[in-house]
């Protein structure tokens, strides 16, 4: 009999005849059943970790997974810039969202006594140009979707594009080879969800929420193969800096801190 069944088992006997031997085996049952309980689960979480130790990604989802926020809910959204209705406010938000970048530029005022040429390697490449995609290269880009993520105000989803991708590739491959050829991307794959995630702070100012963006699963395929061309062209001909580790492959804050590091000592 398990741990599980015996407590059970005892349970059932204990409120047939409540006498104090009953309710003794009782809870030596419930304490057997939770000390093997937390032992698994114990052990389940030391292997989950352990397997994912040089993954980043799966590691800190594992984390969140095991140790969740203290935040949680929903945050209402408090009257921005005097906005009361769920329109106006989403409209406040959006504005904010759409000129913060140039707001932040705005801010940042070059340095003349620096030199910023020596974080750019002085090299000699050919004139990047974008080349046309193969069937395989979409294939590629739409296996490479995670079938986790939400889908955009198109309601197309991942899963949709996964599961009947042998018998669109040549349609996609035709749309973005002609958005390529013509240098023009559809209005349609630029209109996204945008969700405002609550930092902290007062909820009433807009610069207390950052903005999640679910852009169209199509156009996120397209992006997916532009991308790696670009990225191609400029790890080819080593246009990066070696001191930038920020959205390059096989690089993180890690690496980062540990160049650093050997530099000072």
């Amino acid at each position: 009999m398990s741990f599980v069944d015996a407590r059970e088992y005892h349970s059932c006997i204990y409120k047939q005849c409540p006498c104090n031997i009953h309710l003794i085996n009782k809870k030596e049952a419930q304490k057997r059943a939770h000390n093997l309980k937390n032992s698994l689960k114990k052990s389940y979480i030391h292997d989950c970790l352990n397997d994912n130790l040089n993954d980043p990604k799966r590691l800190w989802k594992a984390l969140r997974k095991f140790w969740p926020s203290s935040k949680s809910g929903k945050t209402t959204i408090g009257n921005i810039n005097g906005a009361k209705t769920a329109a106006s406010k989403a409209e406040e938000l959006n504005t904010h969202f759409s000129n913060v970048g140039m707001k932040l530029q705005a801010k940042i005022v070059p340095d003349p006594n620096i030199d910023y040429n020596i974080f750019t390697p002085h090299c000699i490449a050919p004139v990047f140009e974008l080349h046309e995609v193969t069937v395989d290269d979409v294939v590629d880009a739409i296996t490479s979707l995670s079938m986790s993520k939400s889908c955009s105000v198109d309601g197309i989803t991942s899963y949709m594009l996964k599961s009947c991708t042998s018998t669109i590739n040549h349609v996609l491959m035709y749309m973005f080879n002609l958005s390529i050829k013509s240098r023009c991307f559809a209005n349609a794959w630029k209109i996204s969800k945008v969700t405002p995630l609550y930092k902290s702070g007062s909820i009433n100012d807009e610069n207390n929420f950052r903005p999640i963006s679910i852009i169209p699963t199509v156009g996120k395929v397209l992006e997916r193969l532009v991308h790696r061309q670009c990225i191609t062209y400029l790890e080819g001909n080593h246009i990066l800096s070696e001191a930038q580790s920020g959205f390059r492959g096989s690089r993180s804050t890690g690496t980062c801190v540990i160049d650093f590091l050997d530099k000072l000592y």
